[in-house]
């Protein structure tokens, strides 16, 4: 107490350490210890980081739809850019894709569309001196032999004929054309790609006729020697028969002049 606080008579609770501290817990004992380590839980394991859905099916995404992803946009730059070889072998490359994901439809109209932009002669402009050369000049274009026999090998699976086909190449060949402006229209370019195919058509025939010819050759070859093997066989046991005979013929003839 202070000294006004005398002389007025207040008097004032006494001001103790404990005022200006900060409480502390009395400390825990060991079985309090124990039970909060038997109640305290191990923090959960991670979960494994899944791969984004799609927004469409709310479905993985897989490792087949980042190749086709980038085959994509690997084609809008290719088209951007205007380097119009490199894009068709873009198509090429989407086509080989999707026949691996087993596709046959989309991978024929895909190997087509690679076909019909062959046959413009795609041209690519890539050096500075080569600014002033057209975009596609149906001149060079050509069909190569490996996409039309894929495309035929994918035609065979869709249980496709010539007609089929045909209103198939038109139908895909009609959105480059127009999508692209290109010089060959697809109506000229059919009959082109039809004699390519038949061409190839008959000469796969010419091969399945060569190949039954030499195994019917091979048949026939064996069987010639089976005959050979079976006269030699025979003409062997007859010689052996007439021998045994001639020597029982001698024995009988030796028994007699024996006995006379």
């Amino acid at each position: 107490m202070g000294f006004l606080d005398w002389l007025f008579g207040r008097s004032t609770p006494a001001i103790t350490f404990s005022s200006f501290s900060t409480p502390v817990s009395t400390a825990p004992s060991n079985d309090n210890r124990l039970a909060q380590n038997e109640t305290r839980t191990s923090p959960a394991p991670a979960k494994p980081s899944e791969p984004k859905p799609t927004r469409k099916t709310s479905q993985a995404y897989s490792e087949g739809d980042d190749v086709w992803r980038d085959l994509q946009r690997e084609g809008l730059k290719w088209a951007k850019e205007k380097y119009w070889s490199m894009y068709a072998l873009n198509h090429s490359d989407k086509a080989f894709f999707l026949r691996n994901e087993g596709k046959s439809k989309r991978a024929l109209e895909l190997f087509l569309e690679t076909i019909y932009l062959g046959q413009n002669g795609p041209q690519d402009a890539m050096l500075p001196w080569e600014k002033h050369v057209p975009p596609w000049l149906p001149s060079t274009g050509k069909i190569s032999p490996c996409y039309m026999e894929a495309a035929w090998g994918e035609a065979q699976e869709c249980e496709m004929d010539i007609e089929s086909i045909k209103a198939l190449f038109l139908n895909v060949a009609a959105k480059q054309h127009q999508a692209l402006s290109l010089p060959l229209a697809p109506e000229e370019a059919w009959p082109k790609l039809k004699d390519a195919l038949d061409s190839y058509i008959a000469q796969i025939e010419a091969e399945e006729v060569a190949k039954h010819a030499a195994k019917e050759a091979k048949r026939l070859q064996r069987e010639a020697e089976r005959d050979v093997r079976r006269a030699e066989r025979s003409a062997a046991t007859a010689l052996e028969r007439e021998q045994k005979k001639a020597a029982r013929l001698i024995e009988r003839q030796a028994k007699r002049t024996a006995k006379g």
